[in-house]
């Protein structure tokens, strides 16, 4: 038998080599912090740029959502429904499928 498969005494005990070794700890991350007035600038370009960015998009997602609900209001309470021979339940079966997508744009 070879031994670099064979158990190991020490102190009374078997024990297996690197059994016992802790798992090596991931590196800590630490958060960037600009150091120089160069670095300064541009962090606090982009950040604008981003946050504009994300600003953006939400607007456009609540103006959609609020143009939509508008229509959807005017279509029931409209001769629509009639005119496109449907029924009354149509309506909101639709609306659940269109409105699942556009809660996390709200």
């Amino acid at each position: 038998m070879g031994n670099e498969i064979e158990p190991f005494r020490k102190g009374g005990e078997i024990e297996v080599e690197d059994a016992k070794k802790p798992a090596p700890s991931p590196p800590s991350v630490a958060h960037y912090k600009p150091v120089t007035e160069e670095e300064k600038a541009l962090d606090k370009r982009i950040n604008r740029k981003l946050d504009f960015t994300v600003l953006l998009v939400l607007a456009i997602g609540f103006i959609l959502c609020g143009i939509d609900k508008t229509n959807v209001g005017f279509v029931a309470t409209s001769t629509f429904i009639k005119d496109a021979n449907l029924t009354p339940d149509d309506i909101p079966n639709s609306l659940s499928l269109v409105f699942p997508p556009l809660l996390p744009s709200s």
